[in-house]
């Protein structure tokens, strides 16, 4: 039985890293992607200062510093870092599964063969459920943080679970480094914090424990120390964000940002039909093993109330503060919402087996079509095409393709003045945009000019009395254009 079960995690695994890595080599570089691989070729000393006028700490932007002067600056090798986060996930949420069987009280007795060794049913559909995780998949190839804080988050959730069942200065203190660790990947995680907080609150006074609250005050005393000298900036990030936020709120249709926690693709518009059924059903059982887990006293209780809370503080932050209800910025949750929907499966099954059998085979049908989705296209943008134009200048005046066009060629300049873009864009940030006053100041004899559907009317006036396009513009998809210009004779 060990030896069938080990033998399936390195299968999942497998498929999953090779899915992931097949994915990536097909998928640009985007804006914010080529922002944390501009701010990582830089110092450490630069990469906090710069941090510090960004909107995220600078855990994540070290941590693949050190990675591509290992590996490289090549987005396939950089991007088997999110990779290993999201490996580390999954191999959580394998390792967590007695937990959730025990908090079920189930006996497996039913059995499927793996190379003819026979392992259970329900152990393997939760193998399958948990990395089939569309969410997982699609930050595993994304070079940003949210990778390594959903990794964090869970492992969070794990050890403080173990926490209110024994204490330990041991575990006290690797907790008390993985609150430092969320805070500083990303300031959702200090938002994590007090939600854990609250969580713990309520399953002390669910299970009438007030002891449970004390464990936790050294937890948070050695995190708080260690975030000190990132307080003042954060409290200052805290007003940018304010100043300069860019999504809106409504308290209706605000709800669909909730699908973020089953399946996202935010490099497809309109989605296709099947993710919305997708995040509907998956939703659906989520909520039917909500229901079943804040009835339990063990982990998924715990897990169960810290999903509630969480959705719960994002809907009113987003009514009183900030609107960070986003499908971005919820799925760090997604690896609590597998298990809840898990629960869900086997709760259903117990009551309408039929029901739960066709609902957990309607969904995996869907993953896969999601998936496949994702290996039809995940960039709206074809940026790696600028890689074949390396020997001649680009010159653009769009702040949002500037990053994506520095890091696949080196001679890309910002048109105007990148202190004066939105200061969500990072344009502002990076002392390594290299940019001219105006059209006027392009001197060279030939070059080419990255666009947004149509030429601003300042490139175009400029460039029409020098210069003449040749050939037709190259189309890298989502409007965006690449047109060769040289100098009339």
């Amino acid at each position: 039985m060990k030896y069938s079960r080990v033998l399936m995690y390195y299968l999942l695994l497998a498929s999953f890293s090779l899915f992931s890595i097949h994915l990536s080599a097909g998928k640009a570089v985007w804006r914010d992607e080529a922002f944390s691989v501009l701010l990582s070729q830089l110092s450490v000393v630069d990469i906090i200062s710069v941090s510090t006028q960004d909107f995220s700490p600078p855990l994540f932007y070290l941590i693949l510093h050190f990675w591509h002067t290992t590996v490289g600056t090549g987005a396939l090798e950089l991007r088997v870092l999110p990779l290993l986060f999201s490996l580390a996930t999954i191999g959580l949420l394998y390792s967590v599964r007695p937990l959730v069987f025990t908090s079920l009280s189930l006996s497996d007795n039913r059995k499927i063969l793996v190379f003819d060794r026979k392992i259970p049913l329900l152990e393997s559909l939760y193998y399958i459920l948990v990395t089939c995780n569309s969410v997982i998949v699609y930050f595993s190839l994304e070079l940003r943080g949210y990778s390594l804080l959903m990794f964090l988050i869970l492992l969070w959730t794990v050890l403080a679970y173990c926490l209110t069942k024994k204490r330990s200065a041991l575990l006290i203190s690797v907790l008390a480094l993985t609150s430092s660790a969320l805070m500083y990947t990303h300031n959702l995680g200090l938002i994590w914090l007090v939600i854990g907080g609250v969580g713990v609150l309520i399953v002390s006074i669910l299970n009438k424990n007030k002891l449970l609250l004390w464990r936790f005050v050294p937890v948070y005393l050695l995190a708080g120390i260690s975030y000190l000298p990132w307080l003042g900036v954060m409290l200052s990030q805290a007003q940018n964000v304010q100043q300069s936020f860019w999504l809106v709120f409504h308290p209706l249709h605000s709800l669909a940002e909730y699908s973020g926690l089953i399946t996202i693709n935010e490099q497809v518009e309109p989605l296709k039909p099947f993710y919305g059924v997708l995040a509907i059903l998956g939703l659906w059982l989520s909520l039917l093993g909500l229901v079943k887990a804040v009835k339990q006293t063990n982990f998924l209780q715990f897990v169960g109330v810290l999903f509630f809370v969480t959705v719960i503080a994002f809907y009113g932050t987003s009514i009183f503060g900030n609107p960070i209800l986003y499908k971005r910025y919820i799925s760090f949750l997604s690896p609590h919402a597998i298990i809840l929907l898990f629960t869900g499966l086997v709760t259903l099954y117990q009551r309408l087996p039929r029901i739960a059998v066709v609902s957990g085979l309607v969904f995996i049908v869907l993953v896969l079509l999601v998936m496949n989705d994702y290996r039809l296209g995940l960039s709206k943008t074809h940026y790696q095409e600028l890689q074949r134009m390396s020997s001649v200048e680009i010159f653009t005046d769009e702040a949002v393709d500037v990053m994506p066009c520095l890091y696949y060629h080196p001679k890309c300049w910002f048109v105007g003045n990148p202190k004066n873009t939105p200061h969500y864009i990072g344009t502002t940030q990076l002392p390594t945009i290299v940019s001219i006053t105006s059209w006027a100041d392009v001197k060279q004899s030939t070059f080419f000019v990255l666009y947004r559907k149509q030429l601003s009317q300042e490139a175009a006036s400029a460039l029409a009395a020098q210069y003449v396009p040749i050939k037709n513009a190259i189309s890298l998809g989502d409007d965006v254009y690449l047109q060769r210009y040289i100098g009339k004779i």
